[in-house]
């Protein structure tokens, strides 16, 4: 009787899987934000020099300051 009372019955070893389960899904959506704040770095410098190159490029597409731009324009 007294090994029954010391080994961890069935739901306190569900509750500690679910718990380590938990454990690891936190770390995992950790380092998955770690890459994409990673791939979003790497992105932005390509993205800016496609936005300076489209407003060299199309200088009339430019709205004035504070008008919304016209209709089928890309725009930012």
């Amino acid at each position: 009787m007294i090994r029954k009372s010391i080994k961890p019955n069935d739901r306190q070893r569900a509750v500690a899987k679910t718990q380590h389960q938990k454990k690891n899904d936190v770390s995992m959506l950790s380092q998955a934000e770690e890459g994409m704040k990673v791939k979003l770095l790497e992105l932005q410098g390509p993205v800016m020099q496609l936005m300076i190159d489209h407003k060299v490029q199309h200088p009339a597409n430019e709205s004035t300051s504070g008008a919304p731009a016209p209709p089928g324009t890309w725009c930012c």
